[in-house]
């Protein structure tokens, strides 16, 4: 019973041991400054410290005076702070010399942790600056140059830690802001780290010394990062911004573009970039400077690049507090701009874009920025069908739509760029649009497009070679590294609300071929359905634009109707602006038209519609004249010959439409005319006709039920093929099939349901395989209301075959 007893009692007390050993993680200890001093105190009675509510980052902070001479003295911690540190990893803060004293050395003991047996360790760093400075280090062993066993006596019984204040032998005025000891370790990246200054802000980069940094627009290729020079002693650096401090150790490459311009015109093996580690050891990298020209740093993060044995890089990567940029290198005024600046994980090139972009703006601008003078909104209402972005142009630039960063990459499998332009006109603007492809060594793509109209404008634009004016060989090296994407927005005379363009449905297509357009109905009911009018004005041979369309609720064919205002030369009614786009696939447009008022004799002209696109108008006249005081009811066919052009420009006006125009001038004078139940389909009047017989007027309106490629009875055909054999859409028993084969001497008859109107034939083939060629056996048999034998011939063998049907010509 006592050994059972003993073994019990251990048990217990080894649980409670393991307990006791698990680490626990310590709170965080924080001074922010933000409205206090916090407890800080100066290490020597002769310094003073205050607190400033502001000029620190980015509130409040702590500053300190200490006397002049050489008595060395520290900012120190709240007593409350003291005790068993273990736990906790890392250190930071930021500091600066407001009083623009320069430090007597370039490193010293910035910090100073004592134990409670007056033992300490030191971590020695660069010294600060005039600006602000971010101190990141580890704590342990290594960092602070002690054994372990000195590191745990003191990191396990911390009374202070201290933050050295004095850095001249004159009199200095210190900032200390953001103190943090934290157990949470540094950041471990596993993606890139990036700044491209796109959005025109300097992303958190930091000043050293004298130097101002802003955003500018000539960056590589748009806007980018200047370092502009005070003049005022020192050499300036820049600064990373202080959340990229972290394990950098997965880090493949550094990237950057710089230009700089100097007293010199060139330096060699000068140093450009200095990463500093948590563990107070740096990394140098140096090369040649020339100046005046943007050049591109690909610095691979290795050993050999630095000079340094795998275990000292490791020991700086594995906790990087900042880096350094170079941007001064003595002599006169000395300007730097910086761009692209990447921490990369992969040495491989540019990402391989092989999914289609598509930016709708219904949420958000999506990440497109305004560049080159321009100031740009974004709308839940600024689209064609919801949001949009709006470009005013500020005059002091070519105003230019940039797209999102995320696009950037390898281009090649794009086929074409679509988007939409309105500019806030009445007409035509004045300016030429552009699209522009740009990669990094500012190089690009650039074809002129036609002016956009004062109303939603689709362009349609083929990314090959021949577009651009350029040999493959260019045009490839461009679009396997593409920075962005330019439109551009400065389109008329003027500046500010005078020039606002917007724009909206940008796509990067793999694949340029047409997705089937809606079908578009409008009875006008209820109202004017959003038409508009305008006008053709023969000189300068282009179209102007009014307002919405008048609208009379009685009177029309039957009920409301579009009524006439003349507005011009020429005076017609415009389709929506919603329906501008790509309308390849349409096939007919189809309308009622009266002339209210007016003679016969009076009538002039034969055109009646228009299709307008960017690239030219197509025009189509009318057959038959309409008669004054009747609805005459007219179609059009959507082909090449309706409006005699090469199917070339017809597809090139059907891919970009920005609109229908329907001639309502018909008369020199005054008149009156109307417009009721327009359509334009894909398929012709004499289908909507058909269709009429088995749909309501609600569903003939949803395409999804009455349109061609719909499926109204779920039988696996679809509408259009129905009207085409003549089977009822609403019948899944009604369908076009071979009803028996009948053999006959040398082969058979075979039997098919046929209808008046229709007509019918035999195709074979050798081969049943996965594209079967199929020939004519016969063809062109006219059918009647009943069933229809067609005889066929067996020989020579083996053969496949299958029967067809189609409309007369």
């Amino acid at each position: 019973m006592k050994t059972h007893s003993w073994y019990l009692m251990l048990t217990s007390l080894l649980v409670l041991t393991g307990r006791s050993l698990q680490a626990q993680v310590p709170a965080d200890l924080a001074s922010s400054f933000a409205a206090s001093g916090e407890a800080w105190r100066p290490s020597t009675n002769s310094a003073t410290v205050t607190w400033q509510a502001t000029g620190g980052t980015p509130d409040g902070y702590l500053q300190g005076t200490g006397p002049a001479g050489t008595n060395v003295w520290y900012l120190v911690s709240p007593t409350n702070w003291a005790g068993d540190w273990s736990g906790f990893k890392v250190l930071k803060f930021d500091f600066s010399i407001p009083s623009r004293h320069y430090p007597d050395a370039g490193e010293a003991g910035l910090v100073v942790i004592v134990g409670t047996n007056g033992e300490t360790m030191t971590w020695t760093g660069s010294t600060p600056l005039w600006t602000w400075t971010h101190y990141e280090m580890d704590l342990t062993p290594a960092a602070f140059g002690v054994t372990p066993e000195v590191f745990d006596r003191i990191i396990t019984n911390v009374v202070e830690l201290r933050i050295l204040a004095e850095f001249s032998a004159a009199r200095e005025t210190v900032g200390l802001d953001n103190v943090l000891v934290t157990a949470t370790p540094p950041e471990a990246y596993q993606t890139d780290l990036a700044s491209r200054f796109s959005e025109g802000t300097i992303q958190g980069w930091r000043p050293v010394d004298d130097v101002t940094l802003s955003a500018t627009q000539l960056g590589q290729p748009s806007l980018g990062l200047l370092a502009d020079d005070w003049m005022d002693g020192r050499l300036y650096k820049i600064a990373t911004p202080t959340n990229w401090a972290g394990d950098w150790r997965q880090f493949q490459q550094l990237h950057f573009d710089m230009r700089w311009t100097g007293e010199a015109a060139f330096h060699d093996n000068v140093e450009l970039v200095r990463i500093f580690g948590a563990n107070g050891h740096t990394l140098h990298w140096s090369n040649s400077l020339t100046s005046g020209v943007w050049t591109h740093r690909s610095i691979p993060l290795r050993p050999e690049t630095f000079g340094v044995d795998a275990a000292e890089l490791t020991g700086v990567l594995e906790h990087v507090s900042e880096m350094w940029v170079f941007g001064e290198f003595g002599g006169a005024n000395d300007l730097t701009y910086l761009d692209n600046i990447v921490l990369t994980t992969s040495t491989n090139g540019p990402v391989r874009r092989t999914q289609n972009q598509v930016s709708r703006f219904d949420a958000g601008a999506e990440g497109w920025w305004g560049y080159d003078g321009v100031t740009l909104t974004w709308s839940a209402t600024n689209g064609i069908s919801g949001g949009g972005l709006q470009s005013v142009d500020a005059g002091n630039g070519t105003a230019r739509f940039q797209s999102p960063d995320a696009w950037m990459g390898d281009w090649r499998d794009y086929q074409a760029v679509r988007f939409l332009l309105r500019p806030k006109v009445g007409s035509r603007t004045d300016f030429n649009t552009a699209l522009q492809i740009a990669t990094w060594s500012g190089s690009n793509l650039s074809v002129m497009l036609p002016r956009p109209y004062g109303g939603w404008t689709p362009y349609t634009v083929d990314l090959t070679p021949a577009t651009f004016g350029v040999s493959a060989e260019d045009f490839a090296a461009i679009m396997a590294d593409v920075a962005c994407l330019w439109i551009t927005a400065d389109l008329v005379s003027g500046t500010g609300g005078a020039d606002t363009t917007m724009l909206d449905n940008v796509m990067l297509l793999t694949d340029a071929s047409a997705g089937l357009p809606p079908d578009h109905t409008s009875a006008f009911e209820s109202g004017n359905a959003d038409w508009r009018f305008g006008g053709w004005d023969t000189s300068p041979g282009d179209w102007s634009f009014g307002g919405l369309a008048p609208y009379a609720s009685t009177e029309g064919n039957p009920g409301g109707f579009l009524r006439n205002t003349d507005a011009a030369e020429w005076t017609y009614w415009f389709t929506p602006e919603t329906w501008a786009g790509d309308w390849r696939g349409l096939e007919s447009a189809s309308f009622d038209f009266k002339i209210i008022s007016g003679a016969p004799a009076d009538l002039f002209g034969t055109r009646m519609i228009s299709l307008c696109s960017p690239w030219t108008n197509l025009h189509a006249d009318v057959l038959s004249l309409p008669v004054p005081g009747q609805w005459d009811h007219y179609e059009f066919a959507l082909t090449p010959a309706t409006f005699g052009v090469s199917p070339e420009t017809f597809a090139q006006v059907m891919r970009d439409v920005v609109l229908l125009g329907i001639r309502s001038e018909w008369i020199d004078g005054g008149e009156v005319e109307g417009l009721d139940n327009f359509r334009i389909s894909k398929a012709p009047d004499a289908y909507w006709s058909w269709m009429g017989c088995y749909c309501t007027a609600e569903e003939l309106g949803d395409e999804n039920i009455s349109g061609k490629a719909a499926d109204r009875d779920g039988d696996g055909t679809d509408n259009w093929s129905e009207y085409v054999a003549g089977t009822n859409p609403t019948n899944q028993l009604d369908r076009f099939y071979i009803v028996s084969v009948t053999p006959v001497t040398h082969g058979c008859v075979i039997r098919l349901p046929a209808k008046a109107g229709r007509e019918y034939g035999l195709e074979a083939c050798a081969e049943l395989n996965a594209t079967p060629t199929w020939a004519v056996v016969t063809n062109g048999v006219p059918g009647g209301d009943g069933p229809l034998d067609l005889p066929l011939t067996l020989e020579p063998m083996p053969r496949f075959f299958r029967a067809t049907v189609q409309l007369p010509d």
